[in-house]
């Protein structure tokens, strides 16, 4: 014998049934999570995700030995159930290696995201220009320790010049070269630096 459900209790459960089934709740899902070096800037650091859901808040962190550790820098989530790209600058990494993680704040709760990504960060040292009272002659610094320092052309010619080395800068004379465009090649610390100046005809200089 069949059992039949009245057609009026079909009517009146129905929508009872829907409210309580309701929509699925977004997952917070990360694709990928890397870093990479952006020179004296700093490094750099991407992440991707497919999902994610409303109010998160990313936290990444970084580490010297992957133990302890601390808030580089972080950013709101769009909150987008489709792929999204995010790329942050941490201008204040270790010297050498330094671990990043990402973290995501929901609700008031932190939790990891990715797995540890170490990244090498050996920052190109910089050389300063300071122009002199005497036309011609200008300061080369720099924070680390200056070995060697030549003079090019835009053809990539080593200029003749005089150089007045000291214990921190370098004196240069060039008040025989004409005006123009050239390049100041430096040895920092070990490190070539290559960098733009521009000699006038008042004879003062301007630093690229």
């Amino acid at each position: 014998m069949k059992n039949w459900m009245p057609i009026a209790l079909l009517l009146a459960t129905a929508p009872a049934l829907a409210q309580n089934a309701g929509p699925t709740e977004a997952e917070l899902e990360l694709a990928s999570f890397v870093a990479e070096s952006a020179g004296t800037d700093g490094v750099q650091v991407h992440w991707t995700t497919v999902s994610e859901r409303p109010d998160v808040f990313f936290i990444v962190q970084r580490s010297k030995n992957a133990l302890t550790w601390e808030t580089a820098t972080g950013t709101a989530g769009l909150g987008l159930q489709e792929t999204t790209m995010y790329t942050v600058l941490d201008a204040h990494p270790f010297t050498d290696v330094t671990y990043y993680r990402l973290m995501a704040v929901e609700n008031g709760l932190m939790s990891e995201l990715s797995d540890v990504f170490a990244m090498e960060h050996r920052p190109v040292p910089s050389i300063h220009f300071r122009s002199e009272p005497t036309p011609g002659r200008f300061m080369v610094s720099s924070e680390g320790l200056i070995t060697e320092l030549k003079v090019l052309n835009d053809r990539g010619q080593f200029m003749p010049m005089e150089l007045d080395i000291r214990v921190d800068e370098v004196l240069v004379n060039i008040e025989l070269l004409p005006p123009g465009n050239y390049y100041v090649q430096a040895l920092v610390n070990g490190t070539p630096v290559l960098r733009p100046v521009t000699f006038t005809s008042s004879g003062a200089i301007i630093g690229g």
